[in-house]
Parts: C-alpha cells; structure tokens; sequence
C-alpha cells in the first residue's frame, strides 16, 4: 500500500540504474545491433520494452531522458553524415531528419514578409482565350 492508503494499480516499474548502462552499452555499439544509426526503438527493444514504456521512463526519470536525447543526437549527426555521404536513402534520410526540425518547404511572400500579390488584366485573358480558340479552328 501507498501512503495515502491505497494499492499502487498496474505492475511494478522494472527500471532501474542498469538500464542506463544499457543504454550507453547501445549508444556506443549500436550498429552491432543491427542499427545503422541510433533509434529510440532500437533502444527500446535492447533493453526489453516497448517504446511507450522507454518515453514514459524517459518522463519520470531525468538520467535517462538525457540519455535519449544523446541517442537522438547521434542519429541526427550520422543521418547528416549519411545522407551527405550518399550512404542512405534520401527519402528515408529526409523522412527521419524531419522529426529533427529538418524541412525543404519554401516560404514565399511577397513585399516586407507580406502576401504575394497576384494581378489579373482580364482584357489580356479574353485575348489570349481568343487566339487559342482561334488556333483551335484553323487546325481543324
């Protein structure tokens, strides 16, 4: 029972200090474990549990949040070294760089960061129209 007299619900947490020696064991050898970059659920399936678990963990416990972002690093560093390298798909580099605030949109404005003014002379339209419809009778 908890202090405030009720039976704690669910299983116990098996966390404990020697998750975080594995995973300095899979941030140093990953690739041995089939993993050409680190990732979360490389990690996760190291250690034995589901990715879920790995975050919620990661939430309640700061040494090994820290060490998920050292994991999230290192896949950052090797996906741009990769993906500069050619060694990796770029469709699967610039997937996974995206979850990194990586992007390739454009962003257009028009003047001081303002809309984009488009301008319609209809009298050009109508000619234009005309001469196609032209063109389209000739050939025919």
């Amino acid at each position: 029972m908890t202090e405030t007299g009720k039976r704690p619900r669910g299983r116990p947490s098996t966390y404990s200090a020697a998750v975080i020696d594995k995973a300095i064991d899979y941030l140093n050898n990953y690739e041995e474990y089939g993993d050409p970059v680190p990732i979360a659920a490389g990690f996760a399936d190291h250690i034995g549990i589901s990715r879920s678990t790995l975050y919620k963990w990661a939430g309640e416990h700061e040494d090994l949040s820290d060490m998920l972002c050292a994991i999230q690093t290192r896949q950052e560093r090797g996906l741009c070294a990769g993906g500069l390298k050619s060694d990796y798909s770029a469709v699967i580099t610039k997937l996974m760089l995206s979850k990194h605030g990586y992007s390739d949109k454009q962003i257009l404005s028009g003047p001081e960061d303002g809309p984009i003014e488009v301008k319609t002379d209809m009298v050009e339209v109508a000619r234009r129209v005309a001469f196609l419809l032209n063109q389209g009778i000739k050939e025919e």
